[in-house]
């Protein structure tokens, strides 16, 4: 049996989440701080890996098919053999009946997603570091809780939520903190953003005599202009209607193209790494002729590395696709 002083070196944590990119991404993040890990893609194979070597740790996502984190959490708990194998669940917390259902379901700690990575890191290394030492048979007690204004009967063991309550509230001291720290990462990029459109209009000039036209665009849904080019009427459009709202990229793009263009960003983008990139398709003009540019963009991304906005241009390469068809 390890000891205790190496028990976090190598310690085995078991991840139940039905997503394969945030498992992997859960996975890599625990395995670099060297956990050992094993993930289940539902609570049934959960319940399957438990019958092999024994977590020091479980986290669960909540929401999954046939068997949700809660249901989960109830099935190991209510096993004399896993009783004491602390569980986390990620959460939304959208909704304060949750933290009653977790009462219910015995669970020990909560994690709001989207989770903090060194947030996270902290809470399982404090798990694996002081293991949960509690009695094998838990006294339940029945308590009528009140939240916002509608009681609740809740069968309780008392120590394991007095656990979970603290941890809901370390959670909200936690995203009070991101909150704040958000803030301060939007009003910074603002003041950013506005330097660029400020050096962007100093420099319009220059830009109106270059055939490409400059764009800005946030990146939410359908790609609000925050910065365009007076040159973009050579695509029949006029800059007033798009810094207005009135026209968002989404709706310049050719609507053939529009799947691809976005999703091929988001694949792209994926990638932390990833500055910039490179997409030839078509456009409709403001009359509605199909025109192919060549939209060459930055991907501007915040502290988190999550992205904000798309800066570049798009150059009119009609005549040389034309000229690439007809050779082909």
């Amino acid at each position: 049996m390890m000891s205790e002083e190496n028990e976090k070196v190598g310690a085995l944590i078991l991840i139940v989440e039905d997503s394969l990119t945030q498992a992997m991404l859960l996975k890599h993040l625990l395995e670099e701080h060297g956990y050992r890990v094993t993930a289940a893609n539902s609570g049934k194979a959960a319940i399957e890996a438990l019958a092999g070597e024994r977590p020091a740790l479980i986290i669960s996502d909540i929401v999954m098919p046939e068997m949700d984190g809660f249901e989960l959490t109830r099935r190991i708990k209510d096993n004399d053999e896993w009783r004491d194998i602390p569980v986390i669940l990620l959460t939304a917390l959208s909704e304060g009946e949750d933290v009653i259902r977790g009462i219910e379901a015995q669970v020990d700690f909560y994690i709001t997603k989207p989770y903090d990575e060194d947030f996270l890191l902290s809470k399982v290394e404090s798990i694996v570091s002081n293991p949960l030492r509690r009695q094998k048979k838990p006294s339940p007690q029945t308590l009528e809780i009140n939240l916002w204004g509608k009681a609740h009967q809740v069968t309780v063991d008392a120590e394991r939520s007095l656990s979970l309550l603290a941890s809901t509230y370390e959670n909200a001291i936690q995203i009070n903190r991101e909150l704040q720290r958000e803030i301060a990462e939007r009003k910074k990029a603002e003041e950013q953003l506005q330097l660029t459109l400020a050096r962007l209009k100093e420099m319009e000039s220059i830009i109106e005599i270059s055939p490409a036209v400059a764009f800005v665009r946030r990146a939410e849904d359908n790609w609000p202009i925050e910065f365009v080019s007076d040159n973009v009427l050579q695509f029949d459009y006029e800059s007033e209607d798009l810094l207005a709202g009135r026209i968002t990229y989404a709706d310049i793009i050719h609507p053939d193209d529009r799947e691809m263009v976005f999703s091929e960003v988001a694949r792209i983008t994926e990638d932390r790494d990833v500055e910039e990139y490179s997409l030839v398709y078509r456009i409709l003009t403001g009359y509605g002729d199909p025109r192919w540019v060549d939209d060459r963009s930055f991907v501007r991304r915040n502290s988190k590395g999550q992205v904000t906005h798309f800066q570049g241009i798009i150059l009119d390469v009609t005549d040389r696709k034309a000229m690439e068809q007809g050779a082909a």
